[in-house]
């Protein structure tokens, strides 16, 4: 693939909508240097183009069906997490994905996310990282991944199975694609 001069990839042409969506995957699933992130509501942190830093910080919870489905595959070790994942993302690179005219892959840099994990026996701390990558065609999302990497504060036996899940559940990618779409539809970016 051939990078763009924003650094994204590009696949094809066709129009290009994406920085926004980015965050907003970022901020679905599960980054003003004017406030405290804490401080800040992410969906509005896309919509205010005033600042020029994206920072916030977004609650992570699995749906009770994505719950269920992590339990299963850790063997009912892993039974909940509660999660809060910071965002910070330059709006220039926001910004440079939506008004790119062609068709392209959006890759956003790796946001890390904090949480509070109850197995079995205990509560445990973790973090990781989310990197969403979402791919773009004639201005619609076709495709999305949360990128999830980067996990510690738990053996590898246990994280490899759910950041493997995470990365490929179909419930997820349509959850990110249902929100980033929806979030295009309502908020086009004027070229």
């Amino acid at each position: 693939m051939r990078r763009g001069p924003s650094g994204h990839d590009r696949i094809g042409a066709g129009p290009r909508r994406a920085g926004r969506l980015a965050a907003a995957a970022l901020a679905m699933i599960f980054g003003c240097p004017s406030a405290r992130a804490e401080d800040r509501d992410c969906f509005q942190q896309l919509i205010d183009a005033r600042d020029p830093v994206i920072a916030c910080t977004f609650p992570v919870a699995m749906t009770p069906e994505e719950l269920a489905q992590v339990r299963k595959i850790t063997r009912d070790v892993l039974r909940d997490a509660h999660c809060l994942m910071t965002i910070r993302i330059e709006r220039r690179l926001v910004d440079d994905a939506m008004s790119d005219p062609l068709d392209h892959e959006f890759a956003a840099p790796a946001q890390p996310v904090a949480c509070e994990v109850e197995t079995s026996s205990r509560k445990l701390p973790i973090n990781f990282t989310f990197a969403p990558r979402v791919t773009f065609k004639g201005g619609v999302a076709v495709s999305a991944s949360p990128g999830m990497a980067d996990v510690t504060g738990v053996p590898r036996v246990l994280s490899w199975p759910v950041q493997t899940w995470v990365n490929n559940s179909g419930s997820i990618r349509r959850n990110m694609l249902l929100v980033i779409n929806a979030f295009m539809k309502q908020f086009p970016r004027k070229s």
